[in-house]
């Protein structure tokens, strides 16, 4: 028998034995979710959030539920609204070659470690000398880019398999609202890999992986020359770049055998995200939303509305990407204010070293000092008596220059402090993964418009994850500007060794030539993830930005064509409202009329009724 749904307030009136209990599901804030339990044999079961009391009731009944036997009326009023019929859902991607990936990913890390750690033992074992020479055919430079690049790559795939770790610790934890997180910054109460004092520790070891790649080339320097030379390989570096690798692939490894069977999909495709919380009746699909986007995702009613032509940017609908983006242009900014210090310090140390051998030098020579590009430091040449602090565009200066160490403290001291500069840029780097892949969450909700990419042809639920970066710009412009910056970094703040006779120093060099080159880079990057966060996605099609409520709600239809496509669009008009949703017909849609109202689906089937106290 068809039936209808009602939801009655808790009352001091008796309770009808012949209702029987029926299926729904808890109103929920966005930022805590809860799941939708199964039904109970019993014939009413109560909302302890809302204190409402859930049942069916024969259709016959919907006409007469205002009056008692005796022919008189309920005091309650009565409110309609729409429901939602059940879905049939595709089936979850589980990502098996995801899955397969992220063993690589682990096992690479697994390769990379011990090789650091194995070289480095091995060469403190065999020789005497902490800093191994490496040929003049191979600069420094270039080696410490490549290996930047390399240990990107390696930390991407290991971060993968730890965000995948926390997506589904959220979703049981019923906090699961974006299908991306910063994954350092939100933690799990479930699940130890996930936890805030783990986060904490593999940012320490995320730190230190580039720090120790900035010291890990360091050139043999004279500071009478001005010239460097004879690069070589930091072995403490390297040990210490072999232990950060080890930390992240032991949480890694940590993370994928602690919650392999709590890990519904290794994809990170919002879709997918969706259909499991659906399938576990974490979410539903609420009518009447076809048009809304996630700005308005808070609004208790859904009614008839018009289509906009531009929608919300990521500033406008996240809190975590606008303080994300405040926090990289302050970076930039520190950025900047450190070129021009050094630039300041040099010009000063240059005229006062000039000034103090050449008194009458600004008679002979026309400039004592010009703004200098030269990538290494170099000299004035009317100086005649060279020390560290006469350099157009350089300062020179070392942590034990007033109580000398021993080399191998002053190695370590000197790691730790580039550490401290790296820290800033690594946790500022790892925030712009944030509005990345918000975008990219978005660019895959945005494919399935029938009018606007009418030549796709891939699975929208099977594209593995890695082939879909591979083939975003985004992604790579992440990957590219991550390995870039740290690279710049290190140079910009190079660690070297003295040629003096006697004990060896360590020395820092600040170069504003390189400074100058970070401060555009910087500067570049900031405005592109600028421009990610405040652009409004162009046409009707609702922005949803991974919100996992929010494709469930405009997403009515999630039957997919024998290819695994399905398209949103125009569905036509019923009672002079529009209606906007999928189909797997593509034809079957059409273009959004912009000055028409739209409205969800009303299903022929299943109306809910409110029964409130006057």
């Amino acid at each position: 028998m068809d039936s209808r749904y009602a939801i009655i307030h808790e009352s001091s009136d008796p309770v009808p034995d012949d209702l029987v209990t029926s299926i729904v599901t808890n109103r929920a804030d966005d930022d805590h979710p809860t799941p939708r339990k199964s039904p109970q044999s019993s014939s009413w079961r109560r909302n302890t959030k809302e204190g409402t009391t859930y049942a069916s009731i024969p259709i016959i009944a919907l006409d007469e539920l205002n009056h008692t036997a005796d022919g008189s009326q309920f005091s309650h009023s009565i409110e309609v609204f729409a429901g939602a019929e059940p879905q049939d859902l595709p089936s979850v991607d589980i990502g098996s070659d995801t899955k397969l990936q992220c063993l690589l990913a682990i096992a690479f890390g697994v390769v990379c470690f011990s090789a650091c750690i194995i070289c480095s033992i091995v060469f403190l074992s065999t020789r005497a000398d902490i800093m191994v020479y490496l040929p003049n055919g191979l600069p420094g430079e270039a080696l410490s880019f490549i290996v930047n690049i390399i240990l990107t790559q390696c930390l991407e795939g290991l971060a993968y398999v730890h965000s995948i770790s926390l997506r589904w610790a959220l979703l049981k934890e019923n906090r699961l609202v974006f299908n991306t997180n910063i994954r350092l910054i939100t933690s799990s109460s479930i699940s130890r890999p996930n936890s805030w004092y783990i986060n904490s520790i593999s940012a320490m070891l995320l730190i230190l992986c580039y720090g120790a790649t900035s010291t890990l080339v360091m050139p043999r320097f004279s500071l009478d020359m001005g010239t460097s030379y004879e690069s070589h390989l930091n072995l403490i570096a390297l040990l210490a770049l072999g232990l950060a690798l080890f930390g992240q692939t032991l949480l890694a490894v940590w993370c994928y055998y602690d919650n392999l069977r709590d890990i519904p999909s290794w994809s990170s495709n919002p879709l997918n995200t969706t259909i499991t919380m659906m399938n576990q009746q974490s979410v539903q699909h609420r009518e009447g939303r076809c048009i809304g986007s996630v700005q308005v995702r808070e609004t208790s009613e859904a009614r008839p509305m018009l289509p906009h032509t531009k929608q919300p940017s990521q500033w406008q609908i996240s809190t975590s990407a606008r303080h994300a983006m405040i926090f990289i242009w302050a970076l930039t900014g520190l950025s900047i204010v450190w070129f021009l210090i050094i630039v300041l310090v040099a010009r000063s140390n240059m005229i006062s070293t000039i000034n103090e051998v050449h008194p009458q030098a600004n008679s002979i020579w026309p400039s004592t000092w010009h703004f200098s590009l030269a990538w290494k430091p170099s000299a004035n040449l009317i100086v005649g008596s060279i020390s560290m602090t006469t350099y157009f565009n350089a300062v020179f200066f070392s942590l034990d220059y007033i109580e000398p160490m021993s080399f191998i403290s002053a190695l370590i001291v000197s790691l730790l402090f580039v550490c401290i500069i790296q820290g800033l840029q690594t946790l500022g780097l790892h925030c712009a993964e944030l509005t990345i892949n918000l975008s990219r969450d978005e660019d895959v909700w945005r494919d399935l418009d029938a009018q606007g990419h009418p030549g796709r042809t891939k699975n929208v639920l099977a594209t593995p994850p890695f082939l879909a970066a591979l083939m975003s710009w985004k992604y790579g412009m992440l990957i590219i500007f991550k390995s870039l910056l740290h690279w710049l970094l290190g140079q910009s703040t190079q660690s070297s060794f003295s040629a003096f006779p006697g004990p060896e120093r360590v020395w820092f060099t600040m170069n504003y030539a390189r400074l100058f080159v970070y401060v555009i880079c910087t500067t570049a990057f900031a405005s592109a993830l600028m421009f990610l966060t405040l652009k409004k996605p162009k046409g009707p099609q609702p922005a949803t930005y991974g919100h996992i409520q929010t494709l469930a709600d405009v997403i009515d239809d999630w039957t997919l064509d024998k290819n695994g496509q399905f398209w949103w669009g125009d569905k036509g008009c019923r009672e002079q409202v529009r209606h906007a949703g999928m189909s797997s017909r593509k034809e079957d849609l059409g273009p959004i009329h912009m000055n028409a109202r739209y409205a969800g689906e009303v299903s022929s089937r299943c109306l809910y009724i409110r029964k409130a106290e006057c």
